[in-house]
């Protein structure tokens, strides 16, 4: 069994390849066309991988499996943000949808007519994957996983009951109410870029000091176990 795994829009698109089982290659499109968490299709990694995995036939591969479900996320933007934020963000809702849409339509065209595959193209679940990309590598039978990010389909975080292969869900919070999404902003506002700079205020942050916590709590709140942002202060 040959899976190309694929990210092909947003930043750092990147690919990998697993051959019965086996991670064999990954890279992102960056370290080809030399742009910082390049955007880009990742045709040139895509190439790569193939390459490595010694495949010269791109059809060789039984299935490209991309880490994200943009339909699913189409509805939520547009059906559910039409109705929920009507009249506020009607417009924004009903652009963003169409633009999800497309990204489905963008990644069959280039991977069918640039790239000449013919094979199934899934979109799958993005905790999902983040899931199964910690569970599989690492060795535990049985485990217990907890995804954070700034959002999947619906879901900004999840946690997981592992059995035997079996994924069970036990928790889920979804977006807006987003500690990812929560993260970029306080990056954008410090002056750097969201969704890439995030590191550099991870690093920064052992340096400061905790004058501002009080404050913090305004904005975003622990409780029951879980988080809850203040949309006083967001609109994301």
């Amino acid at each position: 069994m040959i899976t190309l795994g694929l990210k092909p829009f947003g930043h750092d698109t990147s690919t990998a390849i697993v051959v019965d089982g086996k991670i064999i290659a990954a890279s992102s499109e960056e370290r080809f066309n030399r742009e910082k968490h390049s955007r880009k299709f990742p045709i040139q990694a895509i190439k790569f991988c193939l390459r490595e995995a010694g495949i010269k036939n791109i059809n060789k591969v039984d299935e490209i499996s991309v880490g994200f479900d943009y339909l699913r996320l189409a509805f939520h933007l547009d059906m559910v943000g039409f109705f929920k934020y009507f009249p506020d963000y009607t417009k924004e809702s009903v652009v963003n949808g169409k633009y999800q849409v497309m990204k489905v339509v963008d990644t069959k065209r280039i991977l069918r007519e640039e790239m000449g595959y013919k094979g199934p193209i899934r979109f799958l679940d993005h905790h999902d994957c983040h899931a199964a990309a910690v569970y599989y590598p690492s060795g535990f039978n049985d485990a217990a996983i907890l995804t954070v990010d700034g959002r999947g389909e619906l879901a900004s975080t999840r946690i997981y009951k592992v059995e035997d292969n079996k994924f069970e869900k036990l928790f889920q919070l979804n977006y807006p109410n987003s500690l990812g999404a929560f993260y970029s902003c306080i990056t954008e506002y410090l002056g750097f870029k969201d969704n890439e700079d995030e590191g550099k205020v991870m690093g920064l942050a052992p340096y400061g000091r905790d004058s501002l916590v009080s404050k913090m709590r305004k904005v975003i709140e622990i409780k029951n176990g879980s988080y809850e942002i203040n949309f006083e202060y967001f609109d994301f």
